[in-house]
């Protein structure tokens, strides 16, 4: 848990970090706008409709909400398309780093992208490990900070739930 601000560190928030500070901002001091996006709701109808047999949204510690939990205690994150690679690699690498933390260790994870039907296979290594260290400083820096970070326009600003309380 954040000291900071008493809350606890999640996916979303390491998602976030990796994205766009600004959005992290916005995000861990309560400013939610994710419930009125369309392309949420569409990865959402994604992950409910993929991988039918498994039972989705597995909260296994607090701050982690997998997708699934497969055969042999393997992690599971759905994803729409690879646009963020490097954001979906890191939520995942979180919910493993908090997994070993809580005396799980060696779990591996995989990332489903449905949109062209490949997978990447993830796993917690020493270089991995201070990586997320470093997203969780982060994180915790943002939760301290009283303004949010300047707006940074990006390539993936259009399609942001966020964008018109940044940009406009």
């Amino acid at each position: 848990m954040s000291e900071e601000s008493g809350r606890e560190i999640t996916g979303m928030m390491v998602y976030y970090a990796k994205v766009c500070e600004r959005k992290l901002w916005l995000f861990t001091h309560y400013i939610e706008l994710e419930d009125e996006s369309e392309l949420v709701a569409i990865g959402a109808a994604i992950d409910e409709n993929s991988f039918r047999r498994e039972q989705h949204n597995i909260s296994m510690l607090p701050g982690i909400s997998a997708d699934f939990i497969g055969a042999n205690g393997i992690v599971h994150e759905v994803k729409k398309g690879k646009s963020i690679p490097e954001a979906d690699r890191a939520q995942l690498l979180f919910y493993l780093y908090r997994l070993d933390k809580a005396g799980f260790p060696e779990t591996k994870g995989i990332l489903h992208y449905m949109e062209n039907h490949s997978t990447e296979e993830v796993r917690l290594t020493a270089e991995a490990r201070k990586e997320i260290e470093g997203i969780m400083d982060k994180i915790h820096e943002c939760m301290a900070s009283a303004e949010p970070p300047p707006y940074v326009k990006k390539r993936m600003c259009l399609k942001c739930a966020y964008y018109e309380l940044c940009a406009i």
